[in-house]
């Protein structure tokens, strides 16, 4: 899922805003680190694999991606994490919003600061 979500915005931008898109590795341990803290668990430390990366285009245009694989019941603890907190924003205080999708032993959490540019829109919903 992490590769495709990448494909579709690329796929969706025009070509002068491809050639601004900077993509930064993000620390994994970092990510789980702030996932923790935010949804006041423990849970996503049991991650086997994380993938993460901040992409920007320019100034205007912001978001995240963070890919966690781990076993079932482990994912099961971090989607009932999230879904408590009943919220769509990171608890920071500059508004970021998120959206978590599941698979079988999957969990991508897209972010972004800039939630109403059209290309983030559509990772969002």
């Amino acid at each position: 899922m992490f590769d495709s979500v990448l494909i579709e915005l690329k796929r969706g931008m025009q070509q002068p805003i491809n050639d601004q898109l900077v993509m930064n590795k993000v620390d994994p341990k970092e990510r789980i680190d702030f996932l923790n803290r935010d949804f006041n668990t423990s849970a996503f430390s049991n991650a086997c694999e994380v993938r993460s990366v901040d992409v920007r285009v320019g100034d205007e245009l912001y978001f995240g991606i963070i890919d966690i694989g781990m076993r079932k019941e482990q994912k099961e603890r971090c989607v009932r994490a999230v879904k408590a907190a009943h919220r769509q924003n990171f608890n920071l205080k500059v508004l970021t919003r998120f959206k978590m999708f599941e698979r079988e032993n999957e969990i991508v959490i897209i972010y972004s600061e800039t939630p109403h540019d059209e290309h983030v829109r559509r990772l969002l919903q």
